[in-house]
């Protein structure tokens, strides 16, 4: 299948996208490898549209343990 990665976009321009890895034997959906949104645009809801398209197509985003304190934070707010 190989690693999927969703782009938001603003205009013609990527300003944010959500990676996630390969599927994995014993984890119910595809881990998220890296989620990034243009600094000028943060705290938009752009991070969290990217998440819910995800689950929108099917296919369950699941967070990593090893998270930044932003990164926490997000997880919560979309649910862990």
């Amino acid at each position: 299948m190989g690693h999927l990665t969703i782009y938001a976009f603003l205009s013609d321009q990527v300003v944010g996208y959500l990676e996630l890895k390969d599927p994995r034997p014993g984890l119910d959906g595809r881990l998220i490898s890296h989620i990034e949104v243009h600094p000028e645009l943060r705290r938009q809801g752009i991070a969290s549209r990217l998440f819910q398209a995800a689950k929108a197509a099917g296919i369950n985003p699941v967070h990593a343990l090893d998270k930044t304190p932003e990164g926490e934070a997000w997880a919560t707010s979309v649910g862990n």
